[in-house]
């Protein structure tokens, strides 16, 4: 099987390209396939493929190419958390966090169905114990410790999304999505405007998910020149 860039938009000069996408024979539905890198391989010892794949659900070849890449964003920065043992906390260690999560079949506040069932996802707690070095020969207050330092931060992100309800979203991330839901073209005065000032708040405080930006922060850059 031959998998090429395919064209989303071809107009003159312009032509936009989107990697990852493929379609099974005869199937209208597009599918994302992967190679894994091979100094990450060992990561994915269950994988005897080499290849990342899965159904994107959709038959539409643009929200496929949208999917596609923010699935691509998610890997890089996954692979990137595994070559340098650590990512910064922020968007990129969100979208670690998610492709970690989804390496393992799961999502942000499953673990409410798993706990309707009376189940756990084995595979995923098993390797988190593991890499934190909890065990029976520890006490409960020792394990526990271990849980919350002995992690590496995207792991101990992916455990409290899946544990938790939400996913962090970061001011740097709320813009986008305001501008899409929105429908705001990014180049007029306007929205350049927009995201100049939110870029400097940034800036200043860092890109911290919302919740923790506080009305201080507002109040203060609202009065700085």
């Amino acid at each position: 099987m031959v998998h090429m860039a395919v064209v989303i938009y071809d107009i003159g000069a312009f032509r936009l390209l989107a990697s990852h996408l493929y379609k099974k024979k005869n199937s209208e539905v597009w599918q994302f396939r992967r190679r894994i890198p091979a100094d990450v391989a060992k990561h994915y010892p269950g994988n005897k493929s080499g290849y990342i794949q899965f159904s994107l659900k959709t038959q539409d070849k643009a929200k496929a190419a949208m999917k596609a890449d923010a699935e691509a964003q998610q890997q890089d920065a996954l692979w990137e958390s595994y070559r340098t043992g650590e990512l910064e906390h922020g968007p990129e260690e969100v979208k670690a966090a998610l492709a970690l999560l989804a390496s393992y079949g799961l999502k942000p506040g499953q673990s409410k169905f798993y706990a309707a069932e009376g189940i756990e996802p084995d595979r995923f707690v098993w390797d988190l114990e593991s890499l934190a070095g909890i065990g029976p020969e520890n006490t409960e207050q020792e394990n526990t410790q271990r849980w919350d330092t002995e992690l590496p931060p995207v792991h101990r992100l992916a455990a409290d999304m899946f544990y938790g309800d939400k996913v962090p979203v970061f001011l740097s991330n709320a813009l986008k999505e305001f501008q899409t839901l929105k429908v705001q073209d990014p180049s007029t005065d306007g929205e350049k405007g927009r995201v100049r000032v939110v870029n400097e708040f940034i800036g200043r405080y860092g890109d911290l998910p919302i919740e923790q930006y506080t009305r201080d922060n507002a109040n203060d850059f609202a009065r700085s020149p």
